[in-house]
């Protein structure tokens, strides 16, 4: 009994806890447009370069903080080609930093790599997350999506472009729409780039259910990524926490309700020249390793006839003998 009463009173108290936690609402920080901030101005700047310093300084100097010391060349060289491209510098880039680390070579290092087509392969990675690509569908048969890898190209592309953020969105919305044609279908793509459950029951009911299991499958994804709010939680009630209502959430998931599953073969003279000329390179490779494989089992059957007959069909000699014609007990 006693055991039950101290459940009940955590039951009691949680409950009261959370009837007393604030509901983000349209007062909420992150709902508020932006506005202009003023960096403080300090006596000291010490190492505060720019704006975004003055703020870090300001907060240490309050804290009775010192900044670390500056890194050494190997290291800021290190964490440029780490952070923008996701790969090492060669020991030679890192010898030519190291003998001159000016602020001059270290913007001409950054300019270099931020115009790598590594920079946008690097980077995607994270907004294909965001996308949850994958190139199958997931669930129980998990098929293969051959023709998703558009979207993919077409992120890298954008990011090496530097396309605007505002174009970058609009294109994963409605890119059919408003650029018809290979890059606003790949773009679009970001909205069908998730699960897709193929296995779906033949009643109608069943069916329907599937149906808006797959579009609060893209709403979420629409609202965490471009609002930073879970609206696919307010698709039984209203949200209990930020502000979308249960009738907001089917707004946005009528707005939505013409995207469906699908294959689309990618039919465009680049890629079909591309996959020609990939095909006759491995149809090269694979003449070669006809040839390696001939000439090795020419050489075997050589090697077998040159034995003599009488030990061709004799069996293995045994390595050891056993005797039981006695009683072991």
């Amino acid at each position: 009994m006693k055991l039950v009463t101290v459940l009940c009173l955590i039951l009691t108290l949680t409950l009261n806890l959370i009837g007393k936690e604030k509901k983000a609402g349209p007062e909420w920080w992150s709902l508020q447009p932006i506005k202009q901030i003023t960096p403080p101005k300090l006596e000291d700047r010490g190492l505060a370069l720019n704006s975004i310093d003055a703020f870090v300084q300001e907060k240490l100097i309050e804290n009775n903080l010192t900044p670390s010391k500056p890194a050494s060349p190997r290291t800021q060289i290190r964490r440029l080609y780490f952070d923008l491209i996701g790969l090492p510098p060669t020991p030679e880039k890192i010898a030519e930093f190291e003998k001159n680390p000016s602020d001059i070579a270290y913007k001409e290092i950054v300019d270099a790599l931020l115009k790598s087509k590594h920079y946008g392969e690097r980077w995607s990675r994270h907004w294909l997350d965001i996308a949850r690509f994958g190139e199958s569908d997931g669930f129980e048969r998990n098929n293969p999506r051959n023709n998703l890898w558009p979207f993919r190209d077409w992120v890298i592309k954008a990011l090496n472009d530097d396309m605007p953020y505002d174009e970058f969105v609009r294109m994963q919305i409605a890119g059919d729409i408003l650029k018809p044609g290979k890059d606003g279908t790949a773009a679009v793509a970001f909205l069908a780039a998730g699960l897709h459950n193929t296995v779906v029951g033949g009643s109608e009911f069943m069916k329907k259910t599937a149906r808006q299991d797959e579009l609060e499958e893209i709403a979420g994804t629409v609202g965490q990524t471009f609002f930073g709010l879970t609206v696919n939680c307010a698709r039984c009630h209203d949200h209990k926490y930020d502000p979308i209502s249960q009738k907001e959430y089917y707004q946005i998931t009528s707005a939505l309700k013409g995207v469906f599953h699908g294959e689309r073969d990618v039919q465009d003279s680049e890629f079909v020249e591309k996959i020609s000329a990939l095909q006759k390179e491995i149809n090269a490779l694979q003449e070669r390793l006809s040839a390696i494989d001939s000439a090795a089992r020419g050489k075997a059957i050589k090697k077998r006839k040159r034995k003599p007959k009488s030990t061709q069909n004799e069996g293995p000699s045994p390595i050891s003998r056993w005797e039981f014609d006695q009683n072991l007990n």
